[in-house]
């Protein structure tokens, strides 16, 4: 093995090809093998963030960012969301949180605490005192 003295990569003697195709061939199997781990990485990512949503909904209580923000979302009526609906609520919710641009433009009560998402499942903001 020669290391050239004006660049950091190495320089191997030359090897026999099949040795090359199967060091590639297992190098590629390794890089997509790895897509299954990044799939299952992100449906898990995905189910924890609902249900970091979805769980303070279930409870009456708010969440951190609730708490720092000093509101919270309850139902009307003041009972307590089945994990369903707030489990609904929150994927809702996301696509609200993307769709924000279109906010202005929906129909919203300011004075109940209510936009479009609140109307759907009844709910409203409070402030937390």
């Amino acid at each position: 093995m020669v290391i050239h003295p004006t660049t950091p990569s190495l320089h191997l003697p030359p090897q026999d090809d099949s040795i090359c195709q199967a060091t590639l061939a297992q190098a590629l199997a390794r890089e997509l093998g790895d897509e299954w781990l990044i799939g299952v990485g992100v449906i898990f990512v995905t189910i924890g963030l609902v249900f970091y949503f979805a769980f303070p909904l279930i409870r009456r209580r708010p969440s951190p960012g609730a708490c720092i923000t000093g509101c919270q979302v309850v139902p009307d009526d003041g009972t307590t969301m089945t994990l369903r609906t707030a489990v609904f609520r929150t994927l809702l919710g996301f696509i609200a949180l993307c769709a924000a641009y279109l906010a202005p433009f929906i129909e919203r009560d300011s004075k109940n605490g209510k936009f479009w998402l609140d109307k759907v499942f009844d709910t409203r903001a409070v402030t937390l005192q």
